[in-house]
């Protein structure tokens, strides 16, 4: 699971035009899908300013790996950066909802940790989980570094790239 969040969009929304938000808004998030694509990656969803994203199948932590380090290397907006967050593992895929509006979401532990990993990523930054990582074993990755995540018991282990 990967997870990609636009670092100071609300300051950024507060200093310009609702056009001017949507605009760049969509041309960030534009410029994202097409390198997701590129690398079979499945959106699950937009949050916001955010995305989840979906690897499956063979080579799929290098798959989500490749995306992110793209998406950040030859990011053009100079003016908002992006954070960007990969966990490893097993989720669950279903409908969920009430009886009026059901959606297909996808749920889990690994879901949550990456999205907690793309909270603490700073500004054109790649933080990924501890199995991730021994998976693909990328040169230019710094850690383990622990850290306490929001509904984790105890630290775990994260590694970071700054891009």
């Amino acid at each position: 699971i990967l997870f990609t969040d636009i670092r100071g969009f609300t300051a950024y929304s507060e200093k310009h035009t609702p056009d001017e938000v949507m605009d760049i808004l969509n041309k960030i998030l534009d410029y994202q899908v097409n390198i997701i694509k590129k690398y079979n990656g499945d959106i699950d969803k937009f949050i916001g300013d955010s995305i989840m994203v979906i690897f499956k199948g063979e080579n799929k932590e290098i798959k989500a790996l490749k995306t992110a380090y793209e998406i950040l290397k030859n990011y053009p907006f100079e003016e908002i950066k992006i954070g960007i967050g990969i966990a490893s593992g097993k989720v669950i895929i279903g409908n969920i909802g009430g009886t009026g509006r059901k959606e297909l979401a996808t749920i889990g532990d690994i879901v949550n940790t990456a999205s907690r990993l793309c909270g603490i990523a700073n500004k054109s930054e790649i933080v990924v989980s501890e199995e991730t990582y021994l998976k693909v074993k990328v040169a230019g990755f710094k850690g383990p570094e622990y850290v306490s995540l929001k509904g984790k018991t105890n630290p775990i282990p994260v590694y970071k790239m700054s891009v």
